[in-house]
């Protein structure tokens, strides 16, 4: 009877210490980069998400498909990011979330902006003018 008392304490322990442990999950976000005029594909386009301070979270460039697929690690959910797209900002935002999988795609037009997306989360403008990376394009 002792043993068994002591054997679901061992496990019970052992439990508390594995939900613990679980590594932080990224968020990932995924799509395909590609010219607005003639949806093409651009190839070798490098792909960057930002925090709010304009430090790097994830690089990318782009596959011969324009293809980008990247893991962004954030301490707190909520915390915005952002998406550039060959050094430009897009004013794309999203909201970090552990353990997310999204699609971003970008439809760039001649002055390098962001202008069709699919499947990314819809912020107001007063968030996204909160959120403005300093020095940033917008």
């Amino acid at each position: 009877m002792e043993s068994e008392k002591a054997l679901i304490i061992i496990v019970f322990l052992s439990l508390i210490g594995l939900a613990a442990s679980q590594p932080n999950l990224p968020h990932r976000v995924y799509g395909e980069v590609s010219e607005f005029e003639t949806g093409s594909p651009i190839s070798g386009a490098n792909v960057t998400f930002r925090n709010s301070s304009g430090n790097i979270l994830a690089t990318q460039n782009t596959t011969d498909n324009g293809f980008y697929d990247l893991n962004v690690q954030l301490k707190d959910s909520g915390q915005r990011f952002f998406l550039f797209v060959e050094g430009v900002n897009t004013s794309e935002s999203l909201s970090f979330s552990r353990g997310r999988s999204e699609a971003l795609d970008c439809r760039l037009n001649s002055s390098s902006s962001c202008v069709e997306n699919q499947d990314s989360d819809d912020t107001d403008q007063e968030e996204d003018n909160q959120n403005q990376i300093p020095g940033s394009k917008r």
